[in-house]
Parts: structure tokens; C-alpha cells; sequence
């Protein structure tokens, strides 16, 4: 595992500036790109971190076990610190993060979000923070733990760079994660 030294966990963060309350609408930011791009450049640590896979985990960066949704929660939540904003939450699952935490988007830039899962009844069950979409490849940094072959060995397993073919996919829709300021 990489070290980063103090300054990467010099704000480790405190969750209490996140309300867990209704907002009212003219409260939510959702064109705020500092934030965004802070979200993927922290995505990108996480990634080179070594990160585990770890079902509901949402470790912040020194302990490193997290699933799907805790890397979008952790990558935002460290993306508002030092910022005016803050998270209309302080955890969500995936479906949670696209019923209720963000603003869908047909033209995501990078730091958004990636919802998937069972597209013929639109049913979300992942996240993932996008990265670009290229030759109708889109690329996404998530975490998850995959046995591709079936043998019980897990070949992905963690924060992971990947990608899908626009066409061919489980991606059901791009959101931008809701901000209160």
C-alpha cells in the first residue's frame, strides 16, 4: 500500500456538518466542478491505495475496506471538506445515492456518478464515479469484488479502474450527487 503522508490525512473528517434532514430545494447545488473533480481526484487514491472490497464498508483513506457506495460517499464527503458545501448525508446505499441524493444528467464530466444494475426494470444495486466516456466507452472507478470465472477466486477486488461499451452495459443513468450550501 502507498503512503501519502500527513497531508492526506490531515482531514480526516467529521460528519456532523452533514444533515441527514430533508432539503429544501433551493438549498441543493448541483453545478459545483470544484467539487466534482475534487470527488474523482480522491476516487484516484483510493484506486492507488490498494483499496479492499468490503460490503457496506466506508472507510475513510487510512483503513481502506469499502463497497461501491461508500467510495462515492468517502470521495464526497472528503471532495465538500474545506468547502461551503456539505452532503445532504453522511451514508447511502447506491439505489438511496439515485432515489435521493443526486440530479440525473445526460452529459456527466468527470467526478459524477454512475448508477447500474438490471436496466429492463431499472433497479439500481451500484455506483461508481466516472471518469470519461471515449468511442462509446465509458469509464468509471468503483469498488467491487468480482469472481469472473467462477472458480472462488476473485480477480477484481477493491477500488478498480474499468469500463463499459455505452451500448452494451448495466448503466442505468448519471447523476450529479446533490449539494447543500
Amino acid at each position: 500500500m502507498k503512503k501519502y503522508g500527513p497531508f492526506l490525512f490531515a482531514g480526516i473528517l467529521m460528519f456532523s456538518a452533514c444533515s441527514i434532514h430533508p432539503i429544501p430545494a433551493d438549498k441543493v447545488i448541483t453545478e459545483e466542478l470544484a467539487v466534482r473533480e475534487k470527488a474523482y481526484q480522491t476516487a484516484l487514491l483510493y484506486l492507488e491505495a490498494d483499496t479492499e472490497y468490503a460490503w457496506g464498508g466506508q472507510d475513510p483513506l487510512r483503513t481502506i475496506q469499502l463497497d461501491c457506495s461508500g467510495l462515492v460517499v468517502m470521495c464526497y464527503t472528503y471532495a465538500v471538506e474545506d468547502s461551503i458545501f456539505s452532503l445532504p448525508f453522511y451514508d447511502a446505499a447506491s439505489y438511496d445515492l439515485y432515489l435521493k441524493y443526486s440530479t440525473p444528467t445526460d452529459d456527466p464530466v468527470r467526478g459524477d456518478v454512475i448508477f447500474m444494475g438490471d436496466t429492463e426494470t431499472s433497479t439500481v444495486n451500484h455506483v461508481a464515479v466516472f471518469e470519461k466516456e471515449e468511442n462509446n466507452i465509458i469509464y468509471f472507478i468503483d469498488s467491487t469484488r468480482r469472481d469472473l470465472d467462477g472458480d472462488g477466486i476473485y480477480e477484481v477486488d477493491g477500488v478498480t479502474r474499468r469500463s463499459y461499451h455505452k451500448d452494451r452495459s448495466p448503466i442505468i443513468g448519471f447523476g450529479l450527487i446533490n449539494l447543500v450550501k
